[in-house]
């Protein structure tokens, strides 16, 4: 039997379960539900080539799109 560094995922459910945690599966919709509140900040807090440039390009990408 192996020494397990974080056993349980007690401390995953819980950031997973608070304001700050965000799924990129929904980015938009939670940048969406940002604006113009009085917190509107997301912070993209992830290890080197863990897509955060994709997650800001795709956003400038649906900015970019025209609305109709």
């Amino acid at each position: 039997m192996g020494i397990y560094l974080n056993p349980g995922n007690e401390q995953f459910a819980v950031s997973v379960n608070s304001e700050l945690y965000v799924d990129k599966t929904a980015l938009i919709t939670y940048t969406n539900s940002r604006i113009g509140k009085d917190r509107p900040l997301i912070c993209s807090s992830r290890p080197r080539r863990f897509g955060k440039t994709m997650a800001v390009t795709m956003l400038a990408a649906y900015r970019m799109c025209p609305r109709g």
